[in-house]
Order: structure tokens, then sequence, then C-alpha cells
């Protein structure tokens, strides 16, 4: 069985299915789409894509889903957080580089934006705790960060 990944929305799904002992596949839908190419299909429907996905693990083999640790499922949640803090600092940035004509709108947006550089350090921090609390996850970025041009963000 094969899913496409679909960011969070099918992670309670894919784990009810390995908890049921079915074995699936999380397969990136550029995967998928390339193959599609290869096969030179151009109709798309959800039977014919059902059909793709199902040849595709036939002939490709892909590695089967296996559920993150506690601790890697933690950290993989802060560091959506902390994107989504970014993007909402950015989002914030581009509105005031719009140069709103109210003064109330602009001091609420510098106010909203220095509420998420808090909020962007804080998270920061609990993602540094949290790597060095749990060991495995600390030996996995110490090694990752020696690597030239691998940051300690990039690494978690």
């Amino acid at each position: 069985m094969a899913i496409e990944a679909t960011g969070t929305y099918g992670d309670g799904v894919m784990h009810y299915l390995f908890k049921a002992h079915y074995r699936v596949s999380v397969i990136n839908p550029a995967r998928i789409k390339a193959y599609n190419k290869s096969q030179m299909k151009r109709h798309k429907t959800d039977a014919i894509d059902a059909h793709l996905i199902a040849d595709f693990c036939r002939t490709q083999q892909p590695l089967l889903w296996q559920p993150l640790s506690a601790e890697a499922e933690e950290l993989r949640e802060l560091v959506r957080h902390l994107d989504d803090l970014k993007q909402s600092r950015q989002r914030e940035k581009n509105r005031l580089e719009a140069k709103p004509k109210s003064k109330i709108v602009v001091k609420q947006i510098e106010q909203l934006i220095s509420y998420l550089d808090k909020q962007i350090e804080q998270t920061q921090e609990n993602i540094r705790r949290h790597i060095e609390h749990h060991p495995h996850l600390k030996s996995q970025s110490d090694l990752l960060t020696s690597i030239p041009g691998i940051g300690f963000q990039t690494s978690a």
C-alpha cells in the first residue's frame, strides 16, 4: 500500500495503518509525477492516479514507512512551528514595507513583529534544549554540523 506525502495531513492515517500492521510507503508526489511522465500518461483522474501509484510501488518498491521516535516527532513539530513563525514574521514585514497610512496599523504590525521575534527566539531555544536533552538527536546534530555549510538550524 502507498500514500502520497501530504505533510502533516496524512500522519494520523499513517500511524493508524502502522498500528494495524499494514505495510505502507509514503511517496513524494514529485516522484509519482516523474513516474507518470516516464509512462507518457496524459490523463489524470483519481482512478488513474491510484493505478499509477500501485504500478509505481510494484516496479520501484519504495521503502516502508516507519513512525518517528517520540523525540524526533517533537523535534519535527518544533521545527515546523519555527518555520511557520518565520513565515508569519516575513508576511508582517512585507505588510510594513507596503507603508500603511494608518499609524495605528503600523504600530500594531511593529508590535506583532516584535512578538514574533520573541516567539522565534523561544522556539529556537526550545529546539536547542530538546536536541541537547536527547543523546541520539545530539549525536546526529553533531555529525551533521561537522559538515561545512551545515549549521544547527539545518541539522535540526
